[in-house]
């Protein structure tokens, strides 16, 4: 999938956790909430059209992606974290993010940077616009 169009789904679920969290604290009554996710799914769908046609191919042959992990058995879920960057040698956030999806992306920022902190993980930065993570 081209990166740009990667990093704006990547927004447009950000924002869908956004409205998410708006919504559980009182800022958002259920129909402004219930027509900002429907706002939200259209503009992810124009922006997938935006994909070449074999890319919609192989996107639509795609299952969805399973939990790396099961949540009721969480652990320590940084080693998880750890343990899911070591098996695929180079992951980006939207993988990490997708395989741990039960947490919220913030958490997952937060383990991430604690990695990067203790050496565990190194970040790459390609072409100073896509960031890739491995284990050490």
């Amino acid at each position: 999938m081209n990166y740009q169009i990667q990093k704006l789904i990547s927004q447009i679920n950000d924002l869908s956790d956004f409205s998410e969290v708006a919504r559980s604290e009182g800022f958002l009554d259920l129909v402004d909430f219930l027509s900002l996710k429907k706002s939200l799914l259209l503009l992810k769908l124009v922006v997938l059209s935006k994909l070449p046609p074999q890319s919609k191919e192989t996107l639509e042959n795609r299952s969805e992606p399973k939990p790396f992990i099961n949540p009721n058995k969480r652990g320590d879920i940084k080693d998880q974290i750890l343990g899911f960057i070591k098996e695929r040698k180079e992951v980006s956030s939207l993988e990490i993010f997708n395989a741990f999806r039960y947490l919220s992306r913030r958490s997952i920022k937060r383990y991430i940077e604690s990695l990067l902190k203790d050496g565990a993980i190194k970040r790459i930065v390609i072409n100073n616009n896509k960031t890739l993570y491995n284990a050490q």
